[in-house]
């Protein structure tokens, strides 16, 4: 799985967990709707999160940042050289 993957279906897992939704996340983090959604389709254009944007997510979740990386999802990220 790509990070980008990863962390896509990490967000909807904690929304999920949380019984929150989108919107709400957006509203919380400060972060537009549209945003939170761009970066959470499996057919994003997002290929980045910043540290920042997971921060301000974290933030809207209540959540330490640290808490956000421990998941299994992340435990066989696929390394990929960028040309």
């Amino acid at each position: 799985m790509q990070l980008q993957q990863a962390i896509s279906r990490r967000i909807v897992e904690l929304v999920k967990e949380n019984g929150m939704t989108l919107n709400q996340l957006a509203e919380r983090s400060g972060l537009s709707a549209s945003s939170i959604t761009r970066t959470v389709k499996a057919d994003s254009s997002v290929s980045n999160t910043t540290t920042g944007t997971i921060l301000k997510i974290c933030s809207g979740l209540g959540i330490p940042f640290k808490t956000f990386w421990e998941s299994s999802l992340f435990d066989d990220i696929e390394v990929t050289a960028e040309e």
